[in-house]
């Protein structure tokens, strides 16, 4: 006895289906800080990707946009690309938000402005990026202040009396300077105009 064999199907067609997956824009940008960032006192120095570090899944850098949160106590962010249509560069005007890719490019400074008469030693700001649907949680950015000796030294000097003959100590109660910057430099008193030399009276014969 002998089994049927199966009777072979025809082959069924064969379709290539494509699929088309539009892009949503779902992942929230992040931000996050690197180096250290340092600026002399009355100077300025820019914010490059190496302080500044932005990642989106879903978004080119070029698309992200960081804005500040709260501004700088001792300065302000400058961004010294010129505006469209124009050569003039935007150096010292402060600036609230900013491209990442004004970060990539070199153009973002921060300008340690406020030093007169006081000695900030460090500041920061708070900002964070979006893409322009998410944001990122705020982000803070430390910045150390390098001292410089930019303050003028004030001097006060008090008259004196002095019998003929006697000698008194120029004491901190006559002679009074004072020097706000950080840290302390060492003083030193010049004399400009000497007093006049000692003259002797003889009587007349």
């Amino acid at each position: 006895m002998t089994r049927d064999l199966p009777q072979l199907r025809p082959s069924l067609p064969v379709y290539d289906l494509k699929v088309t997956v539009f892009p949503v824009d779902s992942q929230t940008p992040s931000l996050t800080t690197g180096d250290i960032f340092s600026v002399d006192e009355g100077g300025s120095s820019p914010i490059t990707a190496s302080h500044l570090k932005a990642s989106d899944v879903d978004t080119v850098l070029d698309q992200l946009v960081l804005s500040l949160i709260s501004p700088p106590q001792f300065g302000y962010i400058e961004n010294v690309l010129p505006s469209p249509g124009f050569e003039k560069s935007n150096t010292g005007i402060s600036i609230a938000s900013f491209s990442y890719q004004d970060i990539l490019d070199g153009h973002i400074n921060y300008v340690q402005s406020r030093h007169q008469r006081m000695e900030p030693t460090a500041d920061q700001f708070l900002l964070c990026i979006s893409d322009g649907k998410h944001s990122s949680a705020h982000v803070p950015f430390y910045i150390i202040i390098n001292p410089t000796n930019d303050e003028i030294p004030q001097f006060v000097a008090r008259n004196i009396t002095v019998r003929e003959g006697e000698m008194k100590q120029l004491d901190v109660s006559v002679l009074h300077a004072l020097d706000l910057d950080v840290p302390r430099d060492i003083l030193l008193f010049s004399v400009v105009k000497p007093p006049p030399p000692r003259q002797h009276h003889h009587p007349q014969q």
